[in-house]
């Protein structure tokens, strides 16, 4: 299924300890943006571009600010937050940024900032004990891995590098996106809740998040999030 989506990925962490958390406990906070999956039993009744609020709902959850959703409520739950980051409501998905995002999180009782997109910044923000809103292009970095592994839900339409689209649009192969990570694992990688991944929260490198900025530099940024 081909899909487009707006910007971001975030990042967070609950405790000061980077290695508090496990793939098995984080997955009690991960979502995807579109099911069914055992993560969203949902089909897509509103659309295929909801990484924005998905990730939002993962890490409002964690952080203990909105109740915790099942796979059978995670599709009204993304919805609601969507609302949020809109200020109204919204019956369809649509590409979702920064300032939408700062609106979301700050009525759902977080504090939202500005930070570099790098992973350095990621990892100290982190170390700090800050959530961090990321957006990139996941394709080179761990999207097209995934689905030639059959555990993505967006699929790719042609191997090795492609450049994105000059025009600032969204196509099958480059799409702006929001994921959340969770902290960092024992073995010094990121834990990452990309809302298209079907088999929940995944472990990447710190250079993955730095592809994940470059792929399309044009769809980039980080937000620091807090309770």
């Amino acid at each position: 299924m081909t899909r487009v989506c707006g910007l971001i990925l975030l990042i967070f962490l609950r405790l000061p300890l980077a290695n508090a958390d496990t793939v098995s406990s984080l997955n009690i906070f991960f979502t995807d943006e579109w099911g069914p999956t055992p993560f969203n039993s949902a089909g897509h009744p509103d659309g295929y571009a909801d990484c924005g609020p998905a990730s939002l709902l993962m890490a409002v959850t964690y952080l203990g600010l909105l109740e915790p959703f099942t796979s059978a409520t995670a599709e009204s739950d993304i919805r609601n937050v969507r609302n949020l980051t809109r200020g109204q409501p919204t019956p369809m998905s649509g590409p979702t940024y920064a300032p939408m995002m700062i609106q979301g999180g700050t009525a759902l009782g977080a504090k939202v900032m500005s930070i570099k997109a790098s992973s350095a910044s990621v990892l100290a923000a982190i170390h700090a004990g800050a959530l961090v809103l990321l957006a990139g292009d996941p394709r080179t970095s761990w999207g097209f891995q995934l689905d030639l592994q059959k555990k993505y839900l967006h699929h790719y339409g042609a191997p090795g590098p492609i450049p994105p689209p000059t025009n600032g649009l969204s196509d099958v192969d480059h799409f702006g996106h929001w994921v959340i990570a969770f902290g960092i694992s024992p073995t010094n990688q990121i834990y990452i809740g990309d809302p298209l991944s079907t088999i929940g929260v995944i472990e990447v490198t710190a250079s993955a998040i730095d592809q994940y900025f470059a792929e399309w530099p044009i769809m980039t940024g980080a937000l620091a999030i807090s309770k």
